[in-house]
């Protein structure tokens, strides 16, 4: 099993995590986004991944449905990166 390694963002992160609604990590793929936010928020936040094909229906098809059961702040929503229209309902 892999070590995780502690970041040096992880600080800001937190901070950014309390004053703001909605916070956006991006970088390349395989950087380690997807395990700093498990390690920092799994035990207060869900993890929601548009990877899931029913999760990527319901946000297309009813997106206050989707806000309703995944809303933020209490959900980390991953892999928008192939989601373009998403953010277009996003906005219900």
């Amino acid at each position: 099993m892999k070590r995780y390694l502690d970041r040096d963002i992880e600080k800001m992160l937190k901070i950014a995590a309390r004053q703001f609604p909605s916070v956006i990590v991006t970088g390349p793929r395989q950087s380690g986004k997807t395990t700093l936010l498990k390690h920092l928020f799994s035990k207060s936040h869900r993890y929601v991944s548009m990877d899931n094909p029913d999760l990527r229906l319901m946000a297309r098809d009813e997106p206050a449905l989707f806000f309703e059961n995944y809303s933020p702040p209490r959900s980390l929503l991953m892999k928008f990166n192939m989601r373009r229209n998403f953010f277009l309902i996003s906005r219900c």
